[in-house]
Order: structure tokens, then C-alpha cells, then sequence
């Protein structure tokens, strides 16, 4: 899908896309660091211990002074705002069997303990919000 919503674009020549089963499988070894690597829509779908254990095989994924973006459907720690997030996270409880919403917080500390650095979020939508992190130099 990626690549079709790109494909216009003028940066699309220079972005590498690559698949790859980032719980059961080693990343390809071919792979540089890259200048930003995308982990969207994933986290919700997995339990905590298995999120922190993402981001730190992804960690190495990523250039020095690069980013990775988690595009998710992040609650606030109320947990009940936005709504539209709140919600989501009912259907997470009901079809997967660890999966459900999670704050910016916690997705930061999975990050801080893979190596990354916090950066500034941004709220997307109701529910959807970006996560930066940077992979000091």
C-alpha cells in the first residue's frame, strides 16, 4: 500500500521498502542504516514485552542521527481520551490476545530502553499519533 500512495511523489525514488517479519525473523542483511524507518499500525495488535522487543531489533535498523516514526493509536494516560482511541482499544481487548492501546509514554520507554531519544508526538487525528524517536550519533 506504501508504495502506491508514494509512488507519485517526488522523494519516492530514494525510499527503499523493505518486508520483513520483524517477531519471528532475523532483518535481511543486506540492510543499512536507514535515515527513518516507519513502524505503523503495529504495536496495538501485540502485549508490551513483545512492542519492547520490536523496537529494540529496529534500533539497529536505524542510521546514526536517524529516526524511527511509530504511526499508532495512542491513548491519553487517562486512557479514555480520545475516544476515538479509547474505543479501539476495546476492539484490541476483544480480537487479539495481548494487543490494545498504548500512551505515548510507554511506547517512549520501550524506545529509551532500545537507545532511542525522545522526540517531540504529534497528534495525526483522533486516534492516530506519531511517535518520534532519534538514534543518537
Amino acid at each position: 500500500m506504501a508504495r502506491r500512495v508514494l509512488a507519485d511523489s517526488p522523494v519516492f525514488p530514494r525510499i527503499r521498502f523493505v518486508e520483513w517479519d520483524f517477531y519471528n525473523a532475523d532483518p535481511p542483511v543486506t540492510l543499512p542504516g536507514f535515515d527513518l524507518v516507519y513502524v505503523s499500525s503495529v504495536l496495538h495488535s501485540e502485549p508490551p514485552e513483545r512492542n519492547r522487543a520490536l523496537l529494540a531489533r529496529v534500533f539497529p535498523l536505524v542510521a546514526p542521527g536517524g529516526r524511527v516514526v511509530v504511526q499508532e493509536h495512542v491513548v491519553e494516560p487517562s486512557r479514555t481520551s480520545p475516544p476515538e482511541a479509547a474505543l479501539f482499544a476495546v476492539n484490541m481487548l476483544a480480537s487479539t490476545p495481548g494487543g490494545r492501546t498504548y500512551t505515548e509514554e510507554e511506547i517512549l520507554s520501550w524506545g529509551e530502553a532500545a537507545g532511542f531519544v525522545p522526540e517531540q508526538g504529534e497528534r495525526l487525528s483522533g486516534r492516530s499519533y506519531l511517535v518520534r524517536m532519534l538514534r543518537p550519533r
